[in-house]
């Protein structure tokens, strides 16, 4: 009965400290040797789940690594619970952990630069208004050709400036970032969309 208060009251407490408390106190309760309450497996199960859920969170909603670290302490208190159900049980999540955390920072590393606020985070102050859009369109098509070498005026991470003959463009940068200075060549040419690559 003790567990199943615990748990009750993950759901009406809003302060972080209490909430780590509570799991704390949920995941330390040993199970008999024959297995424990289901109440652990089931939470262990929502635990990972909401770890899951909060790192995609960070990719688009960026908090200097805070969502991370609650990520990190649902997936530690959904193992440690799982164990408390059964060895076996907290052993499985215990590997499927390890062999899925590659996949998700790798999805992470590859999603993050198409996401809004890498974007703005990224892109250049200087933008054009909009009464010369159609004319940077324009001039985009013509003067910006693949295979075009330039170099970068700002750091592309992934967005930036470079310059191409004379002409300033705002480019993506197709892999990786690229440092100011860097020599690039436009692979991409898409209306307003450059994508180039580092020479």
């Amino acid at each position: 009965m003790q567990t199943l208060g615990l748990a009750g009251g993950l759901f009406y407490n809003d302060r972080m400290e209490n909430l780590i408390y509570t799991i704390g106190q949920v995941a330390s309760q040993q199970a008999p040797a024959q297995g424990g309450s289901s109440t652990l497996l089931i939470w262990g199960i929502v635990l990972i789940f909401v770890a899951l859920v909060l790192f995609v969170i960070e990719l688009f909603i960026p908090t200097a690594g805070l969502i991370v670290v609650m990520s990190v302490g649902c997936l530690i208190a959904g193992i440690a619970m799982l164990f408390g159900f059964s060895t076996t049980a907290g052993v499985i999540a215990t590997l499927l952990a390890m062999f899925a955390l590659p996949f998700l920072i790798g999805f992470g590393i590859k999603i993050w630069p198409h996401t809004f606020f890498a974007r703005w985070l990224t892109l250049d102050a200087e933008n054009p208004s909009e009464d010369d859009t159609h004319e940077v369109v324009e001039e985009t098509v013509e003067r910006v050709e693949v295979g075009m070498k330039g170099k970068a005026m700002t750091p592309m991470r992934p967005v930036g400036t470079c310059v191409f003959e004379k002409q300033r463009e705002e480019c993506i940068a197709e892999s990786g970032m690229i440092e100011k200075g860097d020599e690039v060549e436009v692979t991409v040419v898409d209306g307003m969309q450059v994508k180039v690559k580092k020479v």
